[in-house]
């Protein structure tokens, strides 16, 4: 009977042996795919800024629909579509990256235009002047005034 034993034995370190490599497979899988949908978020994040500076470009206009920007539209299209659109998870990731472009792509310009407003020199050299002319043009969907802007810079140099 001792011989019966050692056969059972076998059969069990064979069993948890067999059990342990098909989890690690599972993991791997999980794995792959969570990878996969890393670079398929890129790519449809690269696809998307890609479109819009193609459209951009070939248009000769960054606006779409009521002077609203198409990167700015896109961004919340996208987020909101992520969010509310659909209860499926790897969609709704495909929606946010394509919303993250859209974003990417407007605070790039935002960047872009305010480092060369601060870039050229000040036409009065008091330091309200050269962060006021840094400023973007002022724009009523924002709900703030020039007032209130400059007001803020006031404020934030007497907590500074």
């Amino acid at each position: 009977m001792p011989h019966m034993a050692v056969a059972d034995q076998e059969k069990l370190y064979l069993i948890d042996k067999l059990e342990r490599l098909t989890e690690a497979g599972r993991r791997l899988k999980t794995q792959a795919k969570e990878e996969t949908n890393l670079y398929v978020g890129a790519a449809v994040a690269n696809a998307t800024s890609g479109i819009i500076g193609y459209y951009e470009g070939r248009q000769g206009k960054q606006t779409l629909l009521g002077g609203l920007p198409l990167d700015f539209m896109v961004a919340a299209a996208g987020f909101g579509l992520g969010f509310f659109g659909t209860k499926d998870r790897e969609t709704a990731k495909l929606f946010y990256a394509a919303g993250l472009a859209g974003s990417c792509v407007y605070t790039y310009k935002f960047g872009r235009e305010l480092g060369a407003k601060m870039a050229q020199p000040a036409a009065n050299p008091s330091a309200s002047a050269g962060i006021a002319g840094a400023l973007p043009p002022h724009n009523p969907a924002t709900g703030l005034s020039d007032a209130e802007i400059s007001r803020l810079i006031e404020a934030s140099r007497a907590l500074g």
